[in-house]
């Protein structure tokens, strides 16, 4: 299994993540993304997980959060969950760091994994 450098990753302003055969358990990386910090996942587009800073940000978005609405996620750590990939977003700043290593630490732990290209 080849490491990942999770530190020139959060270098990037993107990252995905492909597993190296098979498929990411979705649910797992779901329940693990809601013990990093106040998380929310989208009811419109399941695939979507934020982070946010604090549980008062979270319950501020939400209470706003309008699901028959152009989709506008604040800046936050987020995440896209699919079987075939992991894509974080970290355009949020080194804010958000601490999270996302967290994350992208415990799936190239957890499954055999290699960084590919945003879009592909």
């Amino acid at each position: 299994m080849m490491t990942i450098d999770i530190d020139a990753l959060l270098e990037q302003e993107e990252v995905v993540l492909a597993p190296e055969g098979g498929t990411f358990d979705t649910a797992a990386i779901g329940q693990r993304i809601s013990s990093i910090g106040p998380a929310w996942n989208d009811p419109v587009r399941p695939e979507v997980w934020l982070v946010f800073a604090s549980d008062d940000a979270r319950q501020a978005f939400i209470d706003t959060f309008d699901p028959a609405g152009p989709k506008k996620y604040p800046y936050v750590l987020l995440f896209e969950v699919r079987p075939a990939t992991l894509y974080t977003n970290l355009f949020a700043g080194e804010e958000v760091f601490p999270q996302a290593r967290a994350l992208l630490e415990w799936v190239s732990s957890t499954w055999p994994c290699k960084v590919v290209e945003p879009g592909h």
